[in-house]
């Protein structure tokens, strides 16, 4: 009974074959179809639409940001010309007549090309130069707004097209929507987390530990290389002279750049974005006032993203290219990203190379430099610290003198520095980089790292410790930010899971008004049993994104949780038909839980609506296990009238049990039926294995 998986087959039509049905398997397909084959299942659909209508062309146009009519997917009969690209970047507004009766949700049915009225002139020439005899198009729309439509024509004879046709057209074309707007959310979570991975890659490449120019040398030529640009330059910020000064860069050509050169700040797009520290794209260097051009004179398009850290301007990154509308806003936010990076790896080493200077120089330049010194006594008393210390603290000269770390710590933190001192004390073996919380004069809590070291005097006796503090708050925040940037895809995930969970619920509860504007009984039962359908799907989506696991859902509570529902749904007395339940803690994946959950919809409704006709009791067993390593057992049983000895499950017209063989073919599964004491379902199967996907 395996089948392969995503292998995409027109759908077969056995005898009673009709278009409702079509569009049921149809959108079955696309249950569980991974998001690279979205694009040849909706051109298969349209394919499969087409040839059972009679059409000589089906196709689906939809907007793009522009208004105009954009992505296009189109089928037509073998020796028929497509024109699939005369609709492309073409404007609404071409046919007023036309687009003003979809964009009032009514469909354009047209038998004979004679038929269109006076006013829809374009349309008719259109029609006309196709050679056109008869077409229809419904509106596609999305939240009650039309994006596009889905078409048939015919060019070799008129055809009056049936009037249900466009009811179950609209129906196809938002199964086609729906399926392309999964598949954008899934790129959009796919871009996000590629820009991600490539950040944190370069990242990697740069040389934190490094002098300042090694890190930037490892930065252009890491940049360079991922995106390809004609010229990479990073250039420091000259406080001194207000300007900016360029060290070094990558390019293309091989050309040795003019390392040394400056500019003003205001001077061209470097100077511009330095003085106004924000990020410059000039897409077309010709249409910017401000463009200076350098040596490199083939130079196009330019980015100039300034580097600050702290409100400190540190320098400017530039990338020059040779072509026009080079630089895309995803690869302008992950270089804006990047050069924040950068701007803290510079900014660190800057600042190590100041405290190794004033190491050298102490007292003479110790008040200059930015991180805090301390000295103090054997008790942990100030003795000495510089003006930085004292505003890392918030207390003014004389107040801090004399402090102990008591003062200005809570009482862990105390605990270690104090079991650190003692250490230091022992050993005299300096420590450093020890993080730890002190609290502010305003009783604010930072985050600071410590360096401490033994003082001796001239006898060689200890006298106290001297050392460095950094405030590392604004490192923190980076960090965490990283860490927030990394669950920005999970976040996405549950969103999406949330979405999709209510968008199911909307169209239950549409359902739900349709039955009671409606007395018919077999619509009635037809609208509850997709109801039904239509929960199970949606409670996958809810136990996802209430998960702390997105990728897997203990599928022992859905099938609890789903039971105990359609109980409900058919109004079942719990007193007549007992259910009872052998359900193992087994999790499952999206891919495999939606299928299951629907086949076991399918199999529990049966029992509940044929099993236990005119009041009779019974009861209804569930059984989930591992039957071994690789595969599943799923079982439903009851102990009712059973099923008719010349009921072939597999030929079987009945929607419900169409669903339950397809969907155990798509998960490589066996059905097994017996007949013994009513009627037991065992569904053997393995959990579906996909590449992951974004």
């Amino acid at each position: 009974m395996a089948v392969r998986r995503n292998v995409l087959k027109p759908i077969q039509k056995p005898e009673g074959f009709t278009f409702e049905t079509l569009i049921a398997r149809i959108s079955t397909r696309f249950i569980n179809l991974p998001t690279d084959k979205i694009d040849a299942g909706i051109n298969l659909g349209l394919s499969e639409i087409g040839k059972f209508v009679g059409a000589d062309r089906c196709y689906i146009y939809l907007k793009n940001k522009d208004n105009d009519l954009g992505s296009t997917y189109a089928w037509c009969k073998r020796g028929t010309h497509s024109w699939i690209h005369n609709w492309r970047r073409l404007p609404v507004e071409s046919f007023p007549w036309w687009a003003d009766k979809l964009s009032r949700f009514e469909a354009v049915a047209i038998s004979r090309g004679a038929e269109l009225p006076a006013g829809a002139r374009a349309k008719k020439e259109f029609v006309r130069s196709h050679n056109i005899k008869s077409f229809l198009a419904v509106p596609v729309e999305k939240a009650k707004v039309v994006t596009g439509f889905l078409g048939l024509d015919t060019v070799r004879e008129e055809k009056t097209w049936p009037s249900s046709l466009p009811y179950l057209l609209k129906l196809a074309g938002e199964i086609f929507l729906n399926a392309l707007e999964h598949k954008r959310s899934a790129e959009i979570i796919h871009k996000r987390t590629a820009q991600l991975e490539l950040i944190h890659r370069i990242q990697g490449e740069i040389q934190v530990d490094a002098d300042v120019e090694s890190v930037l040398t490892a930065a252009a030529e890491s940049i360079g290389k991922a995106f390809g640009h004609y010229k990479i330059s990073l250039n420091l910020y000259d406080k001194n002279t207000d300007e900016i000064v360029y060290l070094l860069g990558w390019n293309k050509t091989g050309l040795p750049l003019p390392r040394g050169h400056r500019q003003k700040l205001g001077e061209g797009l470097i100077g511009k974005a330095a003085l106004l520290r924000q990020t410059i794209v000039a897409n077309d260097v010709a249409k910017e006032p401000g463009y200076l051009r350098f040596h490199l004179s083939r130079t196009k398009a330019e980015l100039v993203v300034p580097l600050i850290i702290h409100d400190r301007l540190v320098g400017v990154l530039d990338l020059q290219d040779t072509k026009t509308d080079a630089f895309s806003e995803d690869e302008v936010a992950v270089l804006q990203s990047l050069s924040r990076y950068i701007a803290y790896v510079i900014d660190s080493r800057q600042k190590e190379a100041a405290l190794q200077e004033s190491t050298e120089k102490y007292r003479a330049i110790i008040e200059n430099i930015q991180e805090g010194y301390y000295e103090v006594d054997l008790a942990g008393n100030f003795t000495f610290c510089n003006d930085s210390l004292c505003r890392m603290l918030g207390y003014p000269m004389e107040k801090v003198l004399g402090m102990n770390n008591r003062q200005y710590m809570d009482e862990e933190s105390a605990r270690r520095i104090y079991s650190i001192f003692n250490q230091v004390f022992k050993t005299g073996e300096p420590v450093n980089l020890v993080e730890l919380e002190v609290v502010t004069g305003d009783g604010l809590k930072h985050h600071a790292e410590f360096s401490v070291s033994l003082v001796r005097d001239a006898q060689g006796q200890p006298t106290g410790f001297r050392g460095v503090v950094r405030d590392i708050t604004e490192r923190k925040l980076a960090e965490q930010r990283i860490r927030a940037s990394l669950q920005e895809k999970e976040v996405l995930l549950k969103e999406i899971h949330h979405r999709v969970k209510n968008n199911l619920q909307v169209i239950s509860s549409l359902l739900n008004l349709q039955a009671y504007n409606s007395s018919d009984p077999q619509l009635l039962k037809a609208l509850r049993e997709g109801q039904n359908r239509i929960r199970s799907m949606a409670l996958v989506h809810e136990k996802l994104y209430q998960s702390k696991d997105l990728s897997r859902i203990d599928f022992g509570e859905y099938i609890r949780k789903l039971s105990v529902h359609l109980f409900q749904s058919y109004q079942v007395d719990p007193g007549r038909i007992e259910l009872k339940q052998d359900i193992e803690g087994i999790f499952l994946d999206i891919n495999t839980a939606i299928p299951c959950g629907l086949i076991m919809n399918e199999l529990i409704s049966n029992s509940l609506k044929h099993a236990f006709p005119e009041g009779r009791k019974g009861e209804i067993y569930l059984e989930l296990r591992r039957q071994d390593e690789k595969r599943l057992l799923l079982s439903v049983r009851d102990n009712g009238v059973g099923l008719p000895e010349d009921l072939d499950i597999y030929k079987t017209k009945t929607l419900g049990m169409q669903i339950v063989t397809l969907l155990a073919f798509q998960l490589d599964g066996t059905i097994e039926l017996s007949r013994e004491q009513g009627t037991e379902f065992r569904i053997l199967f393995q959990e579906l294995r996909y590449p992951p996907r974004i």
